[in-house]
């Protein structure tokens, strides 16, 4: 059961040899499209290593500047929100919430920036090193400046999308794209487990911090 567990309080999944994705949709010309599917992979690829080797300044410098906005949102539930606020988030954003209670300085929490916000999740190791093997880009579409990269969540049976946005010219990796991942794959194993979201969750935060803290984190902080 513990296994399962870690792969539900994974927040942000990520692919080791990451290898360079099929191309299903193309722009201009053919190098335009082998140029940006190596690109793809490369950021993806710094990504996933960053996570490891717990390198937030790394990590943030291939992210997508609205991964930030999405962050900030859910740092302000975590500072304010009540329970309805945050069970207004998809399930990885309500964890993210909780976690954020959990493990980050408070004073860091109200104060950091959105980047040192993403750069302090990752220099902290909250992201489990346990699920970066847990994805591989499959084809990638290409379209108007965004990339679509197919990902099989195995557990759920299904696919979903990462996505990626090219900003000042270089491609950047939309983080919160991963919480279709994560939210197929955390409802696979409520599914197996014959709960529901809410209960996998209150699971969750159970294992990961005991009676105590877990009915701690449910409380916002305060801005």
């Amino acid at each position: 059961m513990k296994r399962l567990l870690v792969v539900a309080v994974c927040l942000f999944g990520a692919a080791c040899g990451t290898s360079v994705p099929t191309t299903t949709s193309t722009p201009s010309s053919t190098s335009q499209v082998v140029d940006d599917s190596q690109a793809v992979g490369a950021t993806f690829e710094t990504f996933t290593k960053a996570v490891r080797a717990k390198d937030g300044a790394t990590a943030v410098s291939v992210l997508s500047s609205s991964t930030f906005s999405v962050y900030d949102e859910i740092r302000k539930v975590a500072l304010t929100g009540t329970e309805q606020q945050v069970a207004a988030l998809v399930p990885s954003g309500r964890i993210l919430a909780y976690t954020m209670r959990g493990d980050m300085n408070p004073a860091l929490l109200r104060t950091a920036s959105p980047s040192e916000l993403v750069k302090a999740v990752i220099d902290q190791g909250l992201v489990s090193e346990d699920s970066i093997s847990a994805i591989t880009l499959g084809d990638l579409t290409i379209n108007d400046g965004k990339a679509l990269a197919k990902v099989r969540a195995a557990r759920a049976q299904t696919t979903v999308f990462l996505s990626f946005l090219r900003e000042d010219g270089e491609w950047k990796f939309n983080l919160p794209s991963l919480f279709d991942f994560t939210d197929a794959t955390l409802g696979a194993i409520a599914k197996q487990k014959n709960l529901t979201h809410a209960q996998m969750i209150d699971e969750v935060l159970l294992t990961k911090y005991g009676q105590a803290k877990a009915a701690e984190v449910r409380k916002p902080i305060g801005a």
